[in-house]
C-alpha cells in the first residue's frame, strides 16, 4: 500500500510539470508549437470529399448532421461459447444527430442517438444502447482555451466481457455519466495543458439461467482522473512531453455490503513524442511507468511499464498504415483479483480504392493478465470491411469481424471464436 508520503509526492509532481513547462516558455525563443508545417498528412478516413461528403442543414451558426444506418449481419457464434455454438441472424438501426457551430471562435457540438439490435432467434441478446455526448470549447484570448464537456451512455455487457457471469440469462446493462474540464495554453515552443474527469459506472443486476441474479452493482464505482503535461517543441514539426495522471477509484460499496473493499488509486507518468515529418509519418509515441494501489490489503495492484502509442504511415497519398500499442491497468471482480494489465498491439490499412471506395483490414493482439489469481487471456481479432460511397445522402457498408480468446491459468475462462457479417446502408444529410 502506498504511504501518505508518496501519494503527496506525485501530486506535488502534477504541479511541478506544469511549473517546469512554464519556466521552458519564459526561456526559450519564440517558436509557435503548432504551425502551418503540422497536419499536412491526412488519413484516407478522414479526407475531404466534396462530392460525397454530406453537408448538412445549415439554420443560423448551427449545422444540424442527421443519419441513419439500418443492417443485416449474421454471427455465428451467439453466446461466445467454447462449444456447441448458436448462430442467429441480427438486425440493426443506428440513428444520430449531431449539432456544431459555426463560430468564428468558441466552439460547441452535441451528439445523440441510440443503437437497436434485434436477433432472429435468440431474443435474450436483443438490446437498445443510448448516448448523448457534448463539448464546448472556449477560446479566452490568444493560444489559451478552456473545454468543457460530458456525456452519458447506457451499454449492455458484451458476453464475451471477463466480468459478464457464465451462467447469464441476457448481458447486464450499465450506465456511463462523465463530465470533464480541460485546459490548455501556449507560449514560445511550450504548451502545456491539464483535464479534471469526473466518471459515475452504475451496474444493474444480472438474470441467470434458472433464476436469481448476480449483483453486478458491487462493480458501482466513481472515477476520478486528474491529470497534467507539459510539451516542448523541438521543431515546428516534432515535440517531445512529459504527462502524469492520478485515477481515484472510488466504489459506492464497501464491507459489509460488498465482499471486498476495491477502492485503488492509479498512478502514471509518461514520456515520449508526437511529430508530423515530411509526408510520410505522424504520431505520437509514449513510455513510462504505472503503479496501482488498493486501500484494502488483501489485493496485489498492477505495476510495471505503461504504454501508449499511435503511429500513422502514409507509403502513399490513397493508403493509411495505422499502428498502435497500449498498456494500461483495468478494473475486474473476477473472483479475488482486483485488476488486470490490458497490453494490447494492433495494425490497420485504408486503402481508397476510388474516390467513393474504400477498403479496410485490421489486425489486433492483446492480452489480459489478472491480478492475485492464475489467469491469462489471450486476444486476437481481425476484421476487413469496405465504404461505397454511393452520393452525398447514401453509403453502402459491408464488414467482417472475427474474434478469438484462449484463456489459461488455474482460473481460467473459456476458449472461443467467434464471425460477424454485416451488411449496412446509411442515409445522411
Amino acid at each position: 500500500m502506498k504511504t501518505k508520503r508518496s501519494k503527496s509526492t506525485f501530486k506535488a509532481a502534477l504541479f511541478a510539470t506544469s511549473a517546469f513547462a512554464a519556466f521552458l516558455g519564459l526561456g526559450a525563443p519564440a517558436m509557435a508549437q503548432e504551425t502551418g508545417d503540422r497536419d499536412q498528412n491526412i488519413a484516407v478516413q478522414d479526407k475531404a470529399r466534396p462530392d460525397y461528403d454530406p453537408t448538412g442543414i445549415q439554420m443560423g451558426a448551427f449545422v444540424f448532421k442527421p443519419r441513419v444506418v439500418v443492417g443485416v449481419g449474421a454471427e455465428d457464434n451467439v453466446f461466445y461459447e467454447q462449444n456447441n455454438a448458436d448462430d442467429d441472424i441480427f438486425y440493426l438501426v443506428q440513428p444520430e444527430l449531431n449539432v456544431s457551430t459555426t463560430w468564428s471562435r468558441n466552439a460547441a457540438e452535441l451528439t445523440v442517438g441510440l443503437t437497436d439490435r434485434r436477433y432472429s432467434d435468440q431474443d435474450s441478446e436483443n438490446r437498445t444502447d443510448e448516448y448523448v455526448r457534448g463539448q464546448v470549447r472556449i477560446d479566452v484570448v490568444g493560444d489559451t482555451n478552456i473545454t468543457i464537456g460530458g456525456s452519458h451512455v447506457n451499454l449492455g455487457a458484451g458476453r464475451n466481457a471477463p466480468d459478464t457471469p457464465l451462467s447469464a440469462a441476457k448481458p447486464g446493462d450499465y450506465d456511463i455519466t462523465e463530465g470533464y474540464i480541460g485546459a490548455a495554453h501556449t507560449f514560445n515552443r511550450v504548451r502545456i495543458s491539464g483535464q479534471l474527469t469526473h466518471r459515475e459506472l452504475n451496474f444493474d443486476a444480472v438474470p441467470l439461467i434458472g433464476g436469481g441474479f448476480d449483483d453486478s452493482q458491487d462493480r458501482d464505482r466513481i472515477e476520478t482522473v486528474v491529470s497534467a503535461r507539459a510539451e516542448y517543441a523541438i521543431s515546428p514539426r516534432t515535440a517531445v512531453f512529459v504527462e502524469l495522471a492520478e485515477e481515484d477509484r472510488d466504489y459506492r460499496r464497501a464491507p459489509p455490503q460488498a465482499a471486498a473493499n476495491r477502492d485503488n488509486k492509479v498512478q502514471r507518468v509518461l514520456g515520449g513524442v508526437n511529430f508530423d515529418v515530411s509526408a510520410l509519418v505522424r504520431g505520437e509515441v509514449a513510455v513510462g511507468y504505472l503503479d496501482q494501489s488498493f486501500d484494502a490489503p488483501g489485493f496485489s495492484g498492477a505495476s510495471g511499464l505503461a504504454v501508449d502509442a499511435n503511429v500513422q504511415w502514409f507509403p502513399q497519398e490513397m493508403t493509411t498504415v495505422s499502428l498502435g500499442a497500449a498498456r494500461r491497468a483495468e478494473e475486474t471482480t473476477v473472483g479475488i483479483s482486483g485488476s488486470y494489465v490490458y497490453t494490447e498491439a494492433s495494425a490497420r490499412v485504408d486503402h481508397e480504392l476510388l474516390q467513393n471506395v474504400i477498403l479496410t483490414a485490421q489486425l489486433l493482439g492483446g492480452q489480459r493478465d489478472f491480478e492475485n489469481i492464475s489467469r491469462k487471456d489471450d486476444l486476437a481479432a481481425a476484421s476487413a470491411g469496405v465504404r461505397y460511397l454511393v452520393n452525398r445522402e447514401v453509403e453502402v457498408g459491408a464488414g467482417w469481424t472475427f474474434e478469438r480468446q484462449e484463456s489459461s491459468g488455474g482460473a481460467r475462462d473459456r476458449d472461443f471464436d467467434s464471425n460477424r457479417f454485416t451488411l449496412t446502408l446509411t442515409l445522411r444529410r
